[in-house]
């Protein structure tokens, strides 16, 4: 149960990791167009 939650934690953790790092990127990449 306890892994679980961790393999969860890690799942939730990877996708907020990711989606920052593509706003990020998506941001650096406006500001190199403008």
């Amino acid at each position: 149960m306890l892994k679980l939650a961790v393999d969860n934690a890690v799942d939730i953790v990877d996708s907020f990791v990711d989606s920052f790092r593509g706003n990020l990127e998506n941001g650096v990449c406006r500001c190199r167009v403008i």
